[in-house]
């Protein structure tokens, strides 16, 4: 877990973040979206779609708390890259599972299982590709600029 300290005071910081949050359907630009209830965020950063790079759309996360501790606003955060998340493990094996039952028209268990492998498969990759690009680097450090100080950030 990462910590960052900020000036601001804790309710002024966590209006900021809720403020310069971008919308999630700005398809193919350089956004950052995500959702902030009360002291609690998650964020995602998205690389601008680039038609000259094989690899794009990279995507950094990060999930984490704000708090006040003896007049300095704490912020606490875990990390994460590309599609390596539980909502979006989840919304993948959901999927894959629907898509097996509409195809086979019968629900097995064994469907779980292998929809879960995939799922993990598809963030496991999206995560190496967003650490080792130029634009998963980027975008790590883009998060990092954000938590610092969201009062001044912009995408």
């Amino acid at each position: 877990m990462e910590l960052i300290t900020s000036q601001l005071p804790a309710k002024a910081y966590c209006a900021y973040l809720k403020q310069k949050l971008d919308s999630p359907f700005y398809f193919w630009d350089e956004r950052m979206n995500g959702i902030v209830i009360g002291p609690f965020f998650s964020l995602a950063h998205h690389a601008e779609w680039e038609w000259n790079r094989k690899i794009t759309g990279e995507i950094n996360r990060a999930w984490g708390f704000v708090q006040e501790k003896d007049g300095v606003t704490e912020v606490r955060f875990l990390r994460g890259k590309g599609l390596l998340a539980p909502s979006w493990m989840l919304f993948i094996t959901v999927l894959g599972v629907a898509a097996l039952y509409f195809n086979i028209g019968e629900m097995m268990e064994q469907f779980w299982p292998a929809c879960l492998a995939i799922a993990l498969a598809v963030g496991i990759t999206t995560a190496i590709q967003a650490s080792f690009t130029e634009n998963g680097v980027a975008g790590a450090g883009e998060i990092t600029r954000f938590l610092r100080d969201p009062k001044e950030y912009y995408c």
